[in-house]
């Protein structure tokens, strides 16, 4: 899988604001938008399948910054796209765009930042 790098400006509060409401009480095309604004605002860069693994690239300076309640956000909104509203999403992996390295686990409902 390969990733591109690109530097740009990126409001936290479009983060902030995506993510800031519980993803399990939509439904899956709530979620969809949701991602969507965040892709468009360059804080998603990317998302597959790696060894197995739902993996998401994000802009690392940008997650490092935002308080865990919207990483935690983030990652239910990815499991109601994923797996579906009211349905949990075994593992998934939230790496930067930078190094690739892991910045979160998803893992059973519980985010875990490395």
């Amino acid at each position: 899988m390969q990733y591109r790098h690109q530097k740009r400006s990126v409001p936290i509060t479009v983060l902030l604001l995506a993510f800031a409401l519980p993803a399990f009480a939509e439904d899956r095309s709530d979620c969809e938008a949701r991602w969507l604004k965040a892709e468009a605002a360059g804080i998603i860069q990317g998302s597959g399948i790696v060894e197995g693994t739902v993996t998401v690239v994000v802009d690392e300076d940008v997650f490092r910054s935002v308080p865990y309640e919207t990483k935690a956000g983030m990652a239910a909104t990815l499991d109601c796209i994923v797996a579906g509203p009211g349905k949990i999403l075994s593992e998934a992996q939230f790496i930067s765009h930078r190094t690739h390295k892991r910045l979160a686990l998803w893992s059973w409902g519980k985010l875990t930042v490395d």
